[in-house]
């Protein structure tokens, strides 16, 4: 018992399901399209993006994020730092072993977006009095993670496969419908982590307006998802109907389980439950593209 709660604090707390979770957002709307095949390319190096993203924040700058009294993940991450270590540095060699993989408009875009992502993570001064980042620009934190999760996520992959289509109304739809997905899933760690954004004086919607009002501003956003996806059907082709109602019923499921969140709520139930969502999307348009 005791190894398998090691193995899932790994799992969860060396953020390998967030990285899995970011893989099958990557490939959802194109793998069920017949686009693109179940091991991509540019999913792998997503995957690898994303566990080097996570831990490299993790790894070397937790002594300045984390201060006692920890919460579990927080434990963990000054107990097993090695293990972040090892598992940056695998990160990294799958990002050198996928990324020549990809077009040239892929690499030109994902070049900004792995940029924002270090500067969000890393200190932007030297000055041992002043640990300024991007996070502590008031509000941005949320739009930022949401925004270059949907570029990555959707805009991407159109990259790789369609080119031509970059530029229509449906990649800015997938755009809308993406970014308030992640939206409104984010919210919730926001407010988990209410208490350290307060103390690191960083803006948020939960540190600004609360915590219930940030969820009910989470659970509306996703109705609206919900929403906008039913009323897809009528204009997306018949082929595409399972992917619009799968959209619009893991918006409900994600709703439910947002309105649940809370400050308290466990490291598990955050990183399991609520990440779990992308995942349980993709498996809910694949069920509805079978039935």
């Amino acid at each position: 018992m005791r190894l398998f709660r090691k193995i899932a604090d790994t799992f969860l707390f060396g953020n390998i399901f967030v990285a899995i979770c970011a893989y099958f957002l990557t490939l959802q709307d194109f793998y069920f399209l017949g686009k693109v095949a179940l091991i991509n390319p540019l999913a792998l190096f997503v995957f690898f993006s994303t566990l080097f993203v996570y831990n490299y924040r993790k790894f070397f700058f937790a002594s300045k994020d984390l201060t006692p009294p920890f919460t579990q993940r927080g434990a963990w991450v000054f107990k097993n730092r090695h293990i972040l270590g090892f598992l940056t540095a695998f990160a990294l060699i799958g990002i050198l072993l996928t990324f020549w993989r990809l077009s040239m408009p892929t690499l030109l875009l994902l070049g900004p977006c792995f940029l924002l992502s270090i500067a969000y993570a890393s200190n932007l001064s030297n000055n041992k009095f002043s640990n300024w980042r991007l996070r502590q620009i008031p509000f941005l934190k949320i739009f930022l993670v949401a925004i270059v999760w949907t570029l990555v996520t959707v805009v991407l992959p159109i990259l790789e496969t369609d080119f031509q289509s970059i530029f229509s109304i449906k990649t800015a739809f997938s755009c809308l419908t993406r970014f308030l997905f992640i939206f409104a899933i984010t919210i919730p760690f926001d407010v988990r982590d209410i208490a350290i954004d307060r103390n690191n004086l960083i803006k948020t919607l939960p540190t600004a307006f609360g915590e219930k009002k940030s969820i009910l501003l989470a659970c509306c956003v996703l109705l609206v998802f919900s929403m906008i996806n039913i009323w897809s059907l009528e204009f997306v082709i018949e082929n595409e109907h399972s992917m619009a109602i799968g959209k619009a019923i893991s918006g409900i499921i994600s709703l439910i389980f947002v309105s649940q969140s809370s400050a308290t709520s466990s490291d598990q139930y955050v990183s399991f439950w609520l990440e779990g969502l992308m995942i349980q999307q993709f498996i809910l348009i694949g069920m509805l593209q079978y039935i």
